[in-house]
């Protein structure tokens, strides 16, 4: 049997929160743009979350989360890589890598999803960003 080589960098967090994208080329630093979305998992290369507005594959979006262990809001840029059609929903599924994040920022995220892979009993999931 010919085995599957792991693509995926870095380990993913499950995230059960929400965080705001602003639509791709909207162009205007106007809150009222952004929307809210439901982050599902988090890693140091991006994140994946549902939303009602879909955005174009390849396309930038400005995403600001909450990521509870830095206790504030995280500002980052991401390039859509893939969305999906939720079934029987009117929402979707986004993937995203970052483009722009602090550097602190991703280290922290990174160092977290780590740890909390180390735990027993948790499964360790990989992501691709």
């Amino acid at each position: 049997m010919k085995r599957i080589q792991e693509k995926r960098k870095h380990i993913r967090l499950r995230a059960y929160h929400l965080g705001k994208a602003k639509p791709p080329d909207s162009g205007k630093a106007d809150s009222a743009l952004y929307r809210v979305v439901a982050i599902q998992d988090l890693s140091a290369g991006g994140v994946r979350f549902k939303t009602s507005v879909p955005a174009e594959v390849s396309s930038v979006i400005d995403l600001k989360m909450i990521f509870p262990p830095l206790g504030k809001i995280v500002i980052a840029s991401a390039k859509v890589a893939w969305i999906r059609k939720i079934e029987r929903s009117s929402n979707y599924e986004v993937g995203a890598q970052f483009i722009n994040i602090d550097k602190d920022t991703r280290k922290l995220i990174d160092e977290n999803a780590r740890l909390f892979a180390s735990q027993p009993g948790q499964k360790r999931e990989r992501v691709g960003h």
